[in-house]
């Protein structure tokens, strides 16, 4: 018989703390919140974002499901960000697409959200991965 595991707080000692992310966005990454494209991604954002592409790439590429993590959705922390961001307009496949580089600084607790973060900037986030977009690091 096969379960599916919810994520938990079981391994969070190995996490390092962080109560502040440095999120740098390397290359252009448009990033839609109801269907129009953020200019200053808010951490609520950013996550729903990494969420859906995690999941689209598990479930359209293995076997597995993805379960949104419902305790990560649920008890989302308010978190400040600061954005040293630069819009850029791009057009890809003759379509005008809104996108941004550079940095956001992330100030809470986030320290749960870590293995998703680092799992996305191995996979990027955006709608354009497929086209080089949507590429970062982080920092904490």
């Amino acid at each position: 018989m096969e379960y599916d595991m919810e994520w938990s707080d079981s391994g969070a000692g190995s996490i390092p703390y962080c109560d502040t992310l440095t999120v740098k966005f390397l290359s252009p990454t448009e990033i839609l919140s109801s269907k129009e494209p953020v200019t200053e991604l808010s951490f609520s954002a950013f996550i729903d974002s990494l969420f859906g592409r995690i999941g689209g790439i598990i479930d359209n590429y293995t076997d597995g499901l993805f379960i949104v993590p419902y305790l990560l959705i649920a008890d989302k922390p308010y978190v400040r960000a600061e954005y040293d961001l630069k819009s850029i307009k791009l057009e890809t496949n003759s379509q005008p697409t809104q996108s941004f580089i550079g940095t956001i600084r992330y100030y809470d607790d986030v320290t749960r959200y870590l293995p998703y973060i680092d799992l996305g900037s191995q996979l990027h986030i955006d709608k354009k991965t497929t086209r080089s977009c949507g590429k970062y690091t982080f920092e904490i």
